[in-house]
């Protein structure tokens, strides 16, 4: 027996079951045997490179997991997980014993209060093993998310496409490096993916608190879906995102008061000293190509660091609304996976973000398989997109290509090992163009996702008015 919002998710087109959808069977898609053996030897050769340059790195590495560990103990003992000084002896204390205080480098921090509140279950080990188990959950979110992206595609978990994706996902360089520094991008994310799902499939309470476990995680990643829920009339998803969200930040916060720490003034110093110069923030410093939003680009163009936010938060602003407008009310499908998917990509733009949260191109990767393969080599041709459409497609694949390495270090260390021209590695189109290349190839999934649900919206809506054409007929 079916509950009444299974029903009303399968309606939608919401359901991906096989079992209870005959359609998805007689369309299911399949490879040709040399094909399938490609994918699945590209499918060992990625799983091998994610272990060693994920996991394995993972165990020796954890540098940003370091900082995050010292002040969930700092949040833990004292209340004030932005106190500087006290969070610096932790770190040297637990993390770096054998060196010198003064060699420690210690970064301003963006995370809320309530980060450091649930990652602090960690600091009851020490460190070793506390980076060991984290390794072990980011695995487990990365295994999560692939599940999650198949499920939001209507992939089969046995069929050739989940194949693809699954390759396609553990040889992304973001999701290495993101697992290498212990980086909780992966997790927020991964929250954010379960949030989705469990909102079509109507259980807007459990996806409520789902998000708001992504954005008590980190913000940046999974804050702004609070405005994708709103969009989409998903009400109560987004209501009790606020509220959970507003009660994890109580007692995070409270925790912080009834210490007598002064956590907010010390957490806004911190965003303020996170963008000074030569912070890791910086869009005129020596990391900054590591971002992968508009500020560094831009910033090479123009010195003012205010109007340089304020430009590419207008334009992606701009984007994102006639993105979410054009999708109001539509609940097709495949709209719904590119429309995440454009919405995902564009959150990357107007913010600071680094090479590790392009995870969020996920769903993007998951929908250019189902784009390319849809109606190649089933039995139902008709639900192809035209051939002009593919395009868009092969525009997501031609980006993944670029994450296959992380690319700007490669670049940076072969400028500082000399193997570059200094001429030509301070050259502004060398800056703009190849170092930058990681924002372009955002900017370029940002694009065609757009691209594709606007036109999977113009297809949808030619079709229904056929419909009731023929009906009138």
């Amino acid at each position: 027996m079916l509950t009444d919002c299974q029903k009303l998710a399968a309606e939608r087109g919401y359901d991906d079951n096989p079992r209870m959808d005959s359609a998805s069977q007689q369309t299911r898609w399949v490879l040709k045997p040399w094909q399938r053996w490609l994918v699945i030897a590209a499918l060992v050769v990625f799983a091998g490179e994610f272990i060693w340059c994920g996991p394995m790195r993972a165990l020796d590495g954890g540098y940003d997991l370091s900082m995050i560990y010292s002040a969930s103990m700092a949040w833990r003992t004292t209340g004030n997980p932005y106190d500087s000084e006290l969070v610096h002896q932790l770190l040297v204390a637990n993390v770096h014993p054998t060196r010198v205080a003064t060699d420690v480098p210690l970064e301003p921090s963006l995370y809320p209060p309530t980060t450091y509140m649930l990652m602090s279950p960690l600091t009851w080990l020490n460190w070793p093993t506390a980076r060991a188990v984290w390794m072990l959950i980011n695995v487990a979110m990365a295994g999560g998310l692939l599940m999650l992206l198949g499920r939001l595609a209507g992939l089969s978990t046995r069929g050739d496409r989940m194949m693809m994706l699954t390759a396609a996902i553990l040889a992304m360089a973001p999701l290495h490096t993101g697992m290498g520094v212990g980086q909780i991008s992966l997790a927020g994310f991964t929250f954010v993916a379960a949030a989705e799902l469990l909102s079509r499939r109507g259980r807007p309470i459990f996806a409520g608190i789902a998000l708001a476990l992504g954005i008590g995680l980190k913000f940046q990643i999974a804050g702004p879906y609070v405005v994708w829920m709103l969009a989409r009339g998903r009400w109560r998803t987004a209501t009790t995102a606020a509220v959970t969200t507003l009660g994890l930040l109580i007692i995070a916060g409270g925790r912080s008061t009834i210490a007598h720490a002064d956590w907010l003034a010390a957490w806004t110093n911190h965003i303020t000293a996170f963008t000074s110069a030569g912070a890791g923030g910086d869009i005129h410093g020596p990391n900054a190509s590591q971002m992968i939003d508009l500020s560094y680009p831009l910033g090479l163009l123009l010195e003012n660091r205010q109007i340089v936010g304020l430009i590419a938060k207008a334009v992606v602003s701009a984007v994102m609304a006639a993105l979410l407008i054009g999708m109001f009310k539509n609940t097709d499908r495949r709209r719904e996976l590119a429309g995440f998917a454009a919405f995902s990509a564009l959150l990357l733009l107007p913010i600071y973000h680094r090479f590790y949260d392009a995870v969020m191109l996920g769903p993007a990767i998951a929908w250019a398989i189902v784009h390319l393969t849809t109606g190649a080599g089933s039995t139902d041709d008709a639900s192809a997109p035209a051939p002009r459409r593919r395009w868009v497609g092969y525009i997501v694949v031609a980006a993944w290509v670029l994450m296959l390495a992380p690319g700007a270090a490669i670049l940076r260390f072969l400028v500082e090992q000399g193997h570059i021209d200094p001429a030509i590695a301070t050259a502004t189109w060398w800056n703009l163009l190849v170092m930058s290349h990681m924002v372009w190839a955002v900017v370029a999934v940002a694009t065609a996702t757009t691209l594709g649900a606007c036109r999977c919206s113009q297809t949808n809506n030619n079709t229904m008015r056929q419909q009731a054409s023929n009906r009138l007929n």
